[in-house]
Order: structure tokens, then C-alpha cells, then sequence
């Protein structure tokens, strides 16, 4: 009834057809309706990002090839990021190198390397590594020459030396199962900034030398060491991830 009279009115006053003004009455007492259909919750689905950084402390073992002959030795290395590392190793390497410098005469130096490292590498596609070191090294042992038609030596000096030397080096880096990974030092040079040589010769020992090499014993062994802390190649690494 109210809603036939109100529509009446407003076509009265507007000049609308009743029809077009039928509007629904609303009672505050009447109880929203609700749908019986359930309603749908929709799950934002979440990824949980894999991090890319690796367990950051590494401890390995290492093979050297060729660095002042062929050794052994410890190492560690924090992983700071993707990117980026430092650590410090030791490492303990013998030589015997031969060469000769007259007819029938060799000249032979004997020695071992026992040297101590910090180092820092920066990684390129999480792979491969470029890396700068600063290593501590004392080199001991013996220089002599050989004369193939004398019973003894023509000369024997044995030698002290320390050497504080940077290098540069290159290498791969490779992650294994279980936490191992593997990393090789391909080649790397080196350059001393410091030295310092102790040697024991005897008067006939430089004289023997001075005459087949026109250089005294102690610019030979000098001479030699550098040239093997200078190029070096194939240094091995396995370790544990922790």
C-alpha cells in the first residue's frame, strides 16, 4: 500500500509514469540476506627467494705443481659474498733444479720453500676468480757445481733466503656434493719487493763459480729464486664448505 501511494506522488509531482518510480521498501527489522553459496579465499601463493651465498668459511687442502718446485699446504677462506674473499694459507714445497753452464759442469740448486700467504679474490660469474697475494717466503738449502771429470764438487754454497713477494693469480672455482668444492689456481706471477741472502762459501767455491757463470754465488742463487717465485702454475685446492 505505501508503495502504490508513494509512487503516485512522485508521478504527481514529476510527471513520471508510476511504473518507472516503483522503488523497494527497506526495513531496518528485516535481516541481511546472505548467500548460501560458500565464499572463495583465494591463497597468494609465496616463493621463499634460494639464496646465492655460499657457507662463507672454507678450509681446504692444496697440491702445488710448480711454486719453487712441487708441495703441500693448508688454507682458509672467508667468503664475504658472491663476489668477494679473503683468507691466509701455508704452504711447505722442495726443489732440485739443474742446469748445465759448462762442458761436463751442472749447476744444481737444492732447496725448500716454506712460505706463508694472505690473500684476496674476486669472483666473475661465480666462477671464475682473479685473486692478489702477499706471501712471506724463506727458501734454504744448496747451490753447487758439478764437474763431471773432478771426484768432488767444484763448489758448494749452502744458502739462507727471505723474500716478501706479491702475485697475481688466476683460477676456477667449483662446488662439490656434500659441501666439498674443489678451486684450482691455473697460473699466477710473482714479483719480490724484499729480499735478503745469507750464504757460507769458501774462497775456492767463488772462484769456481765466478769462473763458469762470470757471476758470484750468491747473484746465482738470487737470480734463481726470483725466476721460480716469478711464473707459477697449478695449485690445487679440495676443502669443506662450513
Amino acid at each position: 500500500m505505501g508503495k502504490t501511494l508513494l509512487a503516485f506522488i512522485l508521478s504527481l509531482s514529476f510527471g513520471l509514469p508510476a511504473e518507472a518510480q516503483e522503488i523497494e521498501d527497506f526495513s531496518l527489522d528485516q535481516p541481511p540476506s546472505y548467500s548460501s553459496e560458500p565464499k572463495k579465499t583465494t591463497r597468494k601463493k609465496t616463493y621463499r627467494k634460494r639464496s646465492r651465498q655460499r657457507r662463507i668459511h672454507h678450509i681446504s687442502g692444496h697440491g702445488i705443481l710448480n711454486y719453487f718446485g712441487s708441495g703441500v699446504g693448508l688454507g682458509y677462506e672467508y667468503r664475504t659474498n658472491s663476489f668477494f674473499s679473503w683468507g691466509v694459507s701455508a704452504s711447505y714445497t722442495q726443489a732440485h733444479l739443474e742446469a748445465a753452464v759448462g762442458v761436463g759442469v751442472n749447476e744444481i740448486l737444492d732447496a725448500t720453500n716454506t712460505r706463508a700467504s694472505g690473500f684476496i679474490k674476486f669472483f666473475i660469474w661465480d666462477l671464475v676468480y682473479a685473486g692478489l697475494k702477499i706471501n712471506g717466503s724463506q727458501v734454504s738449502g744448496d747451490y753447487s757445481l758439478d764437474d763431471e771429470n773432478q771426484t768432488e764438487q767444484a763448489a758448494d754454497v749452502p744458502f739462507t733466503a727471505t723474500e716478501i713477494h706479491p702475485d697475481l693469480f688466476l683460477g676456477t672455482h667449483f662446488d662439490l656434493k656434500s659441501n666439498f668444492f674443489l678451486a684450482i689456481d691455473w697460473v699466477g706471477f710473482g714479483v719480490p719487493v724484499t729480499s735478503g741472502l745469507s750464504t757460507k762459501s769458501t774462497e775456492s767455491s767463488d772462484q769456481a763459480v765466478e769462473f763458469l757463470t762470470q757471476e758470484t754465488p750468491a747473484e746465482r742463487i738470487r737470480s734463481e729464486i726470483d725466476q721460480q717465485l716469478g711464473l707459477h702454475y697449478v695449485v690445487v685446492h679440495f676443502g669443506y664448505r662450513l
